[in-house]
């Protein structure tokens, strides 16, 4: 089965990484899959280092819809898997156009504003015309009343020795980090606060965004701010623990990324965060304000090295049964299936 994967994007984070670990999965799978930008926003994307490392062809389009008509002539796909609102409006109606069947991902739990809450909503309204997947409930009750499948995001498998990297010689949890995009939604400014309320511990930020140019000329003595990290696989290593401060999110991919190396989770009670945190087990939710995460970050100094030690492991041991890529991947490719009848290429491309 050939699979073009399509999406618009102008960085690289939660989305981009999911898109380029399925397409590494399904060429293992024996699928063909190839992806797809809908326009080069920026000089080498850096999907193109991890599409090619993954062995997956990507094409860079200029945004115009016949250049992706092109495209699919071209290549002859079997299914187009369609990764946020604009990519999913454009492939329904290619899906209308060409015949092509279609799949598509809602990541995002934000709804957003202004142009962005009218075509959110508009993706909505329309996704009756294609199979759906929604990475979390939230999104899935979202979508209602039309069907769609809860399939959780996932990884591959993290290296046994890429766990419990950091504070192994340490009895204190003494680094927290922030990882992803530096804007309003994902509330970066708590986290700040927090390194001022918590001078005796270190807090780093690693992302790029709009309000990161604020948060570095502000910004308290404790608090390190790293940018745009290429290797976040290096970075994981000078880590205690992640903390997710979002007033909305679907399945953040970077609680799974932590997790998986035994990184001990705080994240608000957003997006799918509740299934995949059993409080004070593998990790900790937490009230959204200043008070009630600095008085759980004290109460984590408290912890025995031998309970840290259990809620690292039930960590990792979380994402290998329930979010790995052998639990998660092959519900994804049997929507591929069902979405897909038997000859139907034969009818599309004779």
């Amino acid at each position: 089965m050939r699979v073009l994967q399509v999406l618009d994007s102008r960085g690289f984070g939660g989305i981009e990484t999911h898109v380029g670990y399925l397409a590494g999965e399904c060429i293992a799978q024996g699928y063909e899959c190839h992806i797809v930008l809908l326009k080069g926003h920026t000089e080498n994307h850096p999907l193109q280092k991890f599409a090619s490392d993954a062995g997956v062809g990507l094409t860079t389009l200029d945004g115009r819809l016949t250049s992706l008509i092109r495209l699919i002539k071209e290549k002859r796909p079997h299914l187009l898997h369609s990764h946020g609102y604009k990519a999913n409006l454009l492939c329904r109606l290619l899906k209308c156009v060409t015949g092509v069947q279609h799949v598509a991902t809602y990541h995002n739990g934000d709804k957003g504003v202004g142009r962005t809450r009218m075509y959110t909503a508009f993706d909505k309204l329309t996704c009756w015309l294609s199979q759906n997947i929604a990475v979390s409930l939230p999104i899935q009750k979202f979508l209602r009343p039309f069907y769609s499948h809860h399939i959780p995001n996932f990884l591959p498998l993290i290296p046994v020795a890429q766990t419990h990297e950091s504070s192994k010689t340490r009895n204190r949890l003494q680094h927290f980090a922030f990882v992803g995009r530096v804007t309003d939604i994902k509330n970066p400014q708590l986290f700040v606060d927090l390194a001022r309320l918590l001078p005796d511990k270190t807090f780093h930020i690693c992302g790029d965004g709009p309000l990161l140019e604020t948060i570095t000329r502000n910004k308290a003595a404790n608090l390190v701010v790293h940018g745009n990290v290429k290797n976040m696989s290096e970075k994981w290593r000078s880590f205690d623990s992640l903390l997710i401060t979002s007033h909305a999110e679907g399945l953040p991919l970077v609680a799974l990324e932590a997790m998986a190396r035994g990184k001990v989770v705080v994240s608000t009670s957003v997006g799918d965060m509740p299934q995949l945190i059993q409080q004070g087990q593998n990790g900790f939710l937490c009230k959204k304000n200043l008070t009630t995460f600095a008085k759980l970050i004290r109460q984590l100094d408290q912890l025995s090295r031998k309970k840290l030690t259990r809620i690292q492991s039930n960590a990792v041991r979380t994402i290998h049964s329930k979010y790995s890529a052998n639990a998660i991947a092959p519900r994804i490719f049997n929507l591929y299936q069902t979405a897909v009848k038997p000859g139907f290429e034969e009818k599309l491309y004779e």
